[in-house]
């Protein structure tokens, strides 16, 4: 065998060996890139067909969110931010200026009123951010869908809190100690069950407040607001809570004072 041909040999299974590593390697490599891009087109699967149920009723048609202090940004449909502008964090302290027409020196921005329209504002915002990634992610552009995911997270965590504050401003801002109002003729019928749950779990059993007053708007059966009083007289029948109603049904009065919270099957234990 002469010297050449061994050579030569050595020359090619050097080269198959190199082959056979790098085709390892990207063997190994392609699995985990395929295991997140599934991970975040999960993600964004969930965050666009498995957003709880509304906080506030808004139009079904897609309108500019306004914009938000210390921000411009927002002034414009989040799906235009795939195409010129960039995306940034607001503060945890921003809050939305949820009216055009607002004298900033009377309104209070943390008036029940306002937390209200915040509370809308935020779930706008977040829907077109889980669409603006739903957008980025058919587009092959996952690192910007993964952006639009996080800030659809954070302006839905934003809604919550508003819609807490607003339910607590209730207690601090009444004018009748003794009756605390609940407006619930704006809301999806799962909303205001759960909100009706909330305000029965925190005012139940003290002496001060004695009524609540749940505002469910028209009795009308084949509506959604027949829907929504359904609902919450089936809630306080299994829950065994006597209510008497005004204004030809459309609003019910719940003795709290007397309710055990204790006995409420949705109260935390």
């Amino acid at each position: 065998e002469s010297p050449l041909y061994r050579e030569k040999s050595k020359s090619m299974g050097s080269a198959q060996s190199d082959n056979a590593r790098s085709m390892s390697r990207k063997e190994l490599e392609s699995p985990k890139r395929d295991k997140a891009r599934y991970s975040l087109q999960k993600e964004v699967l969930e965050a666009l067909f498995n957003v709880p149920e509304r906080l506030e009723e808004v139009p079904k048609r897609a309108y500019p969110v306004k914009e938000v202090r210390r921000s411009r940004v927002f002034g414009q449909v989040v799906v235009e931010l795939l195409k010129d502008t960039t995306t940034e964090r607001i503060a945890a302290t921003a809050k939305p200026q949820v009216t055009e027409d607002v004298n900033e020196e009377n309104e209070d921005e943390d008036s029940y009123e306002m937390l209200r329209k915040a509370v809308k504002e935020y779930w706008i915002t977040m829907k077109e951010y889980y669409k603006a990634a739903v957008g980025a992610f058919a587009k092959g552009d996952h690192a910007r869908a993964y952006k639009f995911l996080e800030e659809g997270h954070f302006f839905k965590e934003k809604a919550r809190e508003a819609d807490e504050k607003s339910s607590q401003k209730l207690l601090e801002t009444r004018d009748d100690k003794e009756a605390v109002p609940l407006d619930l003729h704006e809301h999806e019928p799962k909303e205001a069950i759960r909100l009706l749950r909330l305000h029965l779990t925190s005012l139940s059993g003290i002496p001060s407040i004695q009524y609540l007053r749940v505002i469910i708007g028209m009795n009308d059966e084949d509506t959604k607001e027949g829907a929504r009083k359904r609902l919450i007289v089936k809630l306080m029948e299994r829950e065994s809570i006597k209510w008497t109603e005004e204004g030809n049904g459309q609003i019910i009065v719940i003795r709290v004072d007397e309710i055990n919270p204790k006995r409420l099957s949705f109260a935390k234990k």
